[in-house]
């Protein structure tokens, strides 16, 4: 069967599957049917529910299960408009983990912070399982408590089990996909010991044999391996491209020519790590500075803007000074009254014979 995605690894990480790729594929293929692959012990619950949520925005994607797939991973599956399993496949729903990272010595003060940010932890836990039981309840129809009990149990199921119980729709026989679904179990195992999950039960079938009796390999194991790893590589490729690219941002902060990713991890230095933290730093800084800058900027043209203000006011005031005066009594007085003599005065001379004349001197 031909799949548009295939979520594989630990989701949430770069050598994974992230929720931000899932998203912009489904945004490229809207009011498209999608199929879906997935076999993936999970990973960060965060990033499953945006892709669960995903899903069901999307609202036309199909997800088959291949292999073993448990924790978020089928959380991300509730989320496609139909859910089948391949004959043979394993799932598995349990309750959420987190971290416990204490190796240290502590006095009582710093007992009662550890102690109290565990009963957080805890409560936050309580609410997730919430939340997933809720999810798995709306698939199957069954009650939350139901749900939340196959949690607890946290057991691996079949794809019979699963469809009885109504977390998938349908059982599909496919042998292409088939011969996935049969390789590596011990391996898987290596993985999913990791995320503190149980094992997965042992295969009695000798075609599915992962090693003989002497536990050294079996041919088919081998050989089941070595197809599953080249499908990997080969629908992974679009997914290194655009890795590459953001390699390529982090090389130009480390001033390297490229950096490389081999065997899924890429490796950093101390010192890389510094520079890393430096660049980020400096980023910070100078936000801080622009910021500022902007704030001195807003100050200087506010104070630019109050004084425009003023001056058109006084200009305003002004302006209706002029009016009121033009329209003031008087304001055009004629200089010259008909029936008065017109006299103009060139020299004092002739002022004063007119002062004479008047006096009658």
């Amino acid at each position: 069967m031909k799949y548009h995605i295939k979520i594989r690894g630990v989701v949430g990480s770069w050598w994974g599957v992230m929720a931000d790729d899932v998203e912009h594929f489904l945004n490229q293929y809207k009011d498209k049917e999608v199929d879906v692959a997935i076999c993936s012990p999970g990973g960060s619950v965060a990033e499953g529910l945006e892709i669960y949520q995903a899903f069901k925005d999307h609202g036309k994607v199909h997800a088959h299960i291949v292999g073993m797939t448990a924790s978020i991973a089928t959380v991300i599956a509730m989320g496609a408009k139909t859910v089948d399993m391949v004959k043979g496949s394993l799932i598995l729903i349990h309750n959420s983990s987190t971290p416990v990272l204490e190796w240290r010595m502590a006095n009582k003060e710093e007992l009662d912070s550890i102690i109290a940010k565990y009963k957080k932890e805890r409560k936050n836990l309580n609410t997730i399982d919430d939340l997933m039981a809720s999810i798995y309840a709306e698939k199957s129809g069954k009650p939350m408590q139901v749900c939340l009990e196959k949690m607890k149990e946290a057991t691996w199921i079949n794809a019979d089990e699963a469809k009885a119980f109504g977390l998938i729709d349908s059982v599909r026989a496919d042998e292409e996909d088939a011969k996935v679904v049969a390789m590596a179990d011990n391996y898987f195992n290596n993985i999913i010991k990791e995320f503190g999950l149980p094992a997965l039960p042992v295969r009695t079938d000798s075609g599915n044999a992962v090693a003989d009796g002497e536990g050294n390999p079996t041919e088919s194991f081998l050989a089941k391996t070595w197809q599953g790893l080249k499908e990997h590589f080969r629908n992974n490729q679009a997914a290194k491209k655009v890795m590459s690219k953001k390699f390529s941002k982090v090389a130009e902060i480390l001033g390297y020519p490229g950096i490389e990713e081999k065997d899924g991890y890429v490796s950093l230095s101390v010192e890389d790590m510094e520079k890393l933290e430096k660049h980020a730093s400096d980023m910070e800084g100078k936000l801080a500075d622009t910021k500022a800058e902007l704030g001195k900027a807003e100050g200087e043209l506010s104070d630019v803007k109050a004084k425009v203000q003023e001056l058109e006011d006084k200009v305003k005031d002004c302006e209706e000074t002029i009016k009121n005066l033009k329209d003031a009594p008087g304001a055009q007085a004629d200089t010259n009254p008909a029936g008065e003599p017109t006299v103009e005065m060139a020299d004092n001379e002739a002022g004063i014979k007119l002062f004479n004349a008047v006096m009658g001197v």
